[in-house]
């Protein structure tokens, strides 16, 4: 299975939704890609300077089975 390349634009829109307090890992889900690729792409890249201190980080929520 060939795997596509994102281009710096399709970065620039996960690095937004990260600044803007999504999770590493919520984003890894949302797009499929690995989370490990992300975290490193986001190392290398300094997307951690960008955020402001304070920020609520938004991660996604586990529901049980009983709840609605």
């Amino acid at each position: 299975m060939a795997r596509r390349k994102l281009t710096k634009q399709e970065y620039g829109k996960l690095r937004a939704a990260f600044v803007f307090g999504w999770s590493l890992g919520s984003i890894s889900e949302a797009t499929g890609l690995s989370r490990g690729t992300l975290s490193a792409y986001a190392s290398r890249n300094g997307w951690w300077k960008d955020r402001p201190g304070g920020i609520e980080i938004l991660r996604k929520t586990l529901r049980r089975k009983n709840e609605i």
